[in-house]
């Protein structure tokens, strides 16, 4: 009983700040009338003012004169002086035109027309002065606010506007809440003198009281705001003892589950009825929230769910025909929130994966009726500005992250996560399909998520390099499917799960192997990895060197273009990763400069700067891969070294280099036979250093010096004689300080 007059004396005393709130907004409204009419009665005077003064002076006695009694011939100019009076020019008001401003006054070939026809028109009077146009004086309607005024009022007015925004809305809210949500309490745990039916009778009389008492007040205006406040506390609680019902024990008086589920259908057609009628925000608001509050703190069953389950379909429904979007994403909060709790009570082990529990079904189901009512009125409502568009789109997101979150939570079988995820990715992709010719910002938001879904779902069927070429796979179906239907969202989707793939590639794929590299000798070709890697080299390849010469459309985004150059040196990537993996030790070197020859015929047949730069870093790194590992490898083929045969072979490719004729933004094509024929030569005389006993270094560089300079003679390349001159060099240089020195110096 204490708890209850503690929840009324509360009650009281919101309702009379928020009065008060209201008498001062009530006040301010006096005190604006009375500074608009002050201002009114101020600008009057001062028009009546302008009035006076404006007024013209007594006028003068009107001279006439009679033509015909002038018997001398007067002289043209003496007619216009004398008898025409000059017609001074004088203001015109905006109502009148130039013409009817004149009327009356005689023009100058009227005066010279007077004095020729003879004494009938001769006679005409003039005034001197015209009386000026009077101009009324202006106005203001009533009603309107003058500048000087509300400038004068507005820093009052906005130091009032947070008080009474405290007083008359904010307070009022609260207080209501704080009023359905102590009487949910005291009905289902503290009121213990009543039975059932007694609780019952006591929530639908307070309920009753809310609802005529809100009636009542909304009738006067000052008033309006308390009184909507209690007509959606009234509905809520409404809902509450109806529900009640049959899902609290404390108000268990009904027997049936379905009559209780009917009586709550009425109760929120009601709700939904009556909040329409007002159009009202406010109402439905609290209305709603308050029905998910006292649904959600009284749990019991999973059939308690269907109460939420019915009021999002009611929110669903108004927020739609009234554009609430706002109201949507806190129902839609609302519902995920209650199953959470109800959950977090079923729930023995805190909701870890694979656990059992009985209403799994139940409840796997009414999550996705969530999920579903929410996508089906995001996909079918019609927003008015970007506002609503925004808080809409985002309200799509928090529903597939609510689903996604609550059926991981109670996952039961983690083994039907891949047929679930797959099942909602094509789900929201076609709910993407419907929304695309009708609502653009629709088909972005749900063809992500449904790709995102989609790329999720992998994982949990596939590991490994599998994992990796199933991404790589619907990226490039996604990728194909924008530029079949024109649809750059596809594409830049395909190329978003592309990157995801190439992430995949490095991290899970490639880095264990160069770690392993590191420790310890790996004569493993790893298959799967270098096929996967080789798939997303030409998945790469073939989106960023081919579908652009193809679909020309990719070409107009400046951004796409972009992606795409990034992409084409993934595949670059890739495709070293690849030939590293399967061909490790010192035949990786030879692959690379075999992979550079292929690039560079291929840049020269497309015309690809990109493909050009990306076979100079590929011969660039061989180059250096070279001098750091080969040089130094001691094994043997044969009766060969695996150095004179590797270095041998990268040094011929080098020179085969030197036919391209392409270059790039960092080699020009003038200087890539020069830069090919010094790296091909350089490995050569490193090579001889290397494999020749120290006597026959000398000899070995001058025989070679002197082959590179009779092509060079023969060839006329000038770059290949510098280079037997340089070895030339370098032989006598060797010869005079190592061939010719004494023996053990």
């Amino acid at each position: 009983m204490e708890f209850f007059l503690i929840l009324v004396l509360g009650a009281i005393v919101v309702w009379l700040v928020s009065k008060r709130g209201a008498d001062q907004q009530y006040t301010r409204q006096l005190y604006d009338l009375a500074s608009r009419l002050e201002d009114r009665v101020l600008r009057l005077e001062r028009a009546q003012e302008l009035k006076a003064a404006a007024s013209p002076p007594p006028e003068p006695p009107v001279r006439t004169q009679n033509v015909a009694q002038s018997t001398a011939p007067i002289p043209k100019a003496a007619q216009v002086s004398v008898d025409v009076p000059a017609i001074l020019p004088q203001p015109i008001a905006r109502s009148q035109t130039p013409e009817s401003a004149l009327t009356g006054a005689p023009t100058m070939r009227e005066a010279v027309a007077g004095t020729a026809t003879g004494p009938k028109q001769a006679t005409w009077t003039a005034s001197v002065s015209p009386t000026p146009p009077r101009v009324p004086p202006f106005v203001p309607p009533f009603g309107s606010v003058p500048k000087e005024s509300s400038q004068a009022t507005s820093p009052e007015k906005h130091s009032l506007s947070l008080e009474e925004r405290l007083g008359a809305n904010w307070l009022n809210k609260l207080g209501i809440i704080i009023l359905v949500i102590g009487v949910t309490f005291f009905l289902a745990y503290q009121l213990r003198t009543l039975g059932p039916l007694g609780k019952t009778v006591v929530g639908y009389v307070i309920s009753v009281m809310l609802l005529v008492g809100g009636l009542l007040l909304e009738r006067r205006k000052k008033y309006q705001i308390f009184a909507r406040a209690g007509i959606g506390g009234g509905w809520a609680l409404t809902f509450f003892v109806t529900y009640a019902m049959y899902h609290v024990s404390a108000t268990h008086i009904l027997s049936s589950q379905a009559v209780d589920l009917v009586l709550m259908m009425l109760v929120a057609v009601g709700m939904i009825w009556h909040s329409l009628l007002y159009k009202s925000q406010v109402v439905t608001s609290l209305a709603f929230l308050l029905a998910f509050c006292t649904v959600g703190i009284s749990h019991v069953t999973v059939f308690s769910l269907v109460a939420g389950l019915l009021l999002a379909v009611g929110l669903v429904c108004v927020t739609s025909r009234e554009h609430w979007y706002e109201l949507e994403l806190a129902g839609l909060v609302s519902v995920y929130l209650n199953h959470f709790l109800w959950l977090q009570r079923v729930l023995p082990d805190g909701g870890q994966p694979g656990h059992r529990f009985p209403e799994f079904f139940a409840s796997a189901g009414l999550l996705l009726l969530y999920w579903l009512i929410f996508r089906v009125a995001y996909v079918l409502r019609s927003t008015r500005n970007g506002r609503e568009e925004l808080i809409s789109s985002v309200t799509a997101i928090l529903n597939a992250a609510g689903l996604l979150s609550l059926l991981k939570y109670q996952s039961s079988h983690p083994e039907w996560a891949f047929w679930g995820l797959l099942a909602l990715g094509t789900a929201e992709m076609l709910f993407a399909i419907y929304a695309r010719r009708k609502f653009r910002t629709a088909f972005i938001v749900l063809s992500s998520i449904a790709s995102v879904f989609l790329l999720a779902a992998v994982p949990f069927r596939f590991s490994g390099s599998n994992w990796s070429i199933f991404w790589l796979l619907e990226a490039e179906v996604l990728f194909l499917t924008g530029l079949r239907m024109k649809e750059s969202v596809f594409r830049r989707l395909g190329l978003i799960a592309g990157f995801a793939a190439a992430i995949q590639l490095a991290v899970a794929d490639v880095y264990p192997i160069i770690l392993l590299r590191q420790t310890q000798p790996d004569i493993h070709r790893h298959l799967a990895i270098s096929i996967a890697l080789i798939c997303g080299a030409i998945v790469y390849w073939f989106n960023s060197q081919f579908a652009p010469s193809r679909w020309t459309e990719i070409r107009e985004s400046q951004g796409d273009s972009s992606v795409l150059r990034f992409m084409s040196y993934l595949g670059l990537l890739a495709a070293m990763s690849a030939l590293w993996v399967f061909f490790p030790g010192s035949v990786t070197v030879v692959t690379w400069m075999l992979l550079a020859v292929l690039l560079g015929l291929v840049a020269e047949k497309l015309a690809s700067d990109d493909l050009t730069l990306q076979a100079d870093m590929l011969a660039a790194s061989a180059f250096v891969r070279i001098l750091v590992i080969n040089l130094f490898i001691p094994g043997h083929w044969g009766f060969l070294s695996q150095r004179a045969i590797t270095v041998a072979i990268s040094a011929a490719l080098f020179y085969c280099c030197t036919r391209r004729k392409s270059g790039s933004d960092v080699l020009h094509a003038a200087y890539i036979p020069a830069a090919y024929s010094w790296a091909g030569s350089t490995l050569l005389g490193l090579l001889v250093w290397y494999e020749l006993r120290p006597i026959s270094v000398a000899v070995g560089w001058g025989v070679l010096g002197l082959i590179l300079f009779e092509i060079g003679m023969l060839r006329r390349r000038s770059y290949l004689r510098h280079q037997g001159y340089v070895l030339l060099a370098t032989s006598f240089i060797r010869i005079f300080f190592a061939n010719s020195a004494p023996s053990g110096s």
